[in-house]
């Protein structure tokens, strides 16, 4: 950027003679910008003599920080680098190995969806590529082995959603609170729809933590399952009471 103004009688300055000194004290005092002056040149006219400053901006952008490793990974990414935790994996192994054992009830998993998770989390520096095999006539098949930044992600994550309450929003408190919009028979075949399948949730769960039990597995490795049993008897025996209060006409209703 060139600026030049010499000072003409009657007009007044905009920019006067800088010295040496003063340049200094403009250098410093622009602020994001460090300005760093290319050449001087003194120009000589039937009025007072000026300056011009050819002065060249360099922005000083700061440094971008690091991003936690834990930035943008999705529950689905969490159960890849478990898996990972445990050995190296190829992808196809991953799907079968979260299908054997019930975590895609966990987790969504979709064989397109958990190779491009693997994909991105190899690009986010969180696994890496340690070796492809070819079976037969069988695609080729590629490996992936966690990275230190993985097994940080997912300490991180696990660290965190342990303590988070988090508002998951699921469809069935939304469907209570406008189920005033429907009569009371309505609500109650519907409830008793949703307890028959929560019947089948519990007698599954109870019978694989009886298998686990039966199979000396860590206590540690049943605690979704554990969870997930005892939320299904809370919302058993909260829909049982509730269908039990429509059916005696406890619970107040709209007129319709």
């Amino acid at each position: 950027m060139a600026s030049s103004s010499c000072s003409q009688p009657g007009r007044s300055r905009s920019w006067r003679s800088i010295s040496s000194c003063a340049s200094k004290r403009l250098i410093a005092s622009i602020c994001p910008f460090s300005a760093v002056i290319s050449s001087k040149d003194r120009l000589s006219r039937h009025h007072s003599p000026c300056e011009i400053f050819h002065v060249e901006y360099i922005v000083l952008v700061p440094a971008q920080t690091t991003a936690s490793p834990t930035t943008d990974v999705t529950p689905l990414s969490v159960a890849l680098l478990a898996l990972l935790h445990e050995r190296d994996m190829h992808p196809y192994e991953m799907l079968h190995t979260l299908r054997d054992r019930r975590e895609d009830h966990l987790v969504k998993v979709r064989p397109g969806s958990l190779y491009h998770c693997i994909e991105r989390l190899e690009r986010d520096g969180l696994a890496q590529v340690c070796g492809t095999e070819c079976v037969g006539n069988r695609p080729e098949r590629t490996t992936y082995r966690l990275t230190d930044r993985g097994r940080l992600a997912l300490r991180e994550w696990v660290h965190e959603h342990l303590a988070t309450v988090e508002n998951t929003y699921p469809p069935l408190p939304l469907a209570l609170a406008e189920a005033h919009s429907l009569s009371p028979q309505e609500v109650r075949e519907r409830l008793t729809i949703r307890l028959n399948g929560l019947e089948v949730q519990i007698d599954e769960l109870e019978a694989g933590l009886t298998q686990m039990r039966e199979r000396d597995v860590l206590d540690a490795y049943g605690l979704a399952w554990t969870h997930s049993l005892a939320m299904s008897r809370a919302e058993h025996d909260y829909i049982t009471d509730l269908i039990t209060r429509i059916d005696s006409k406890d619970l107040t209703w709209p007129m319709h």
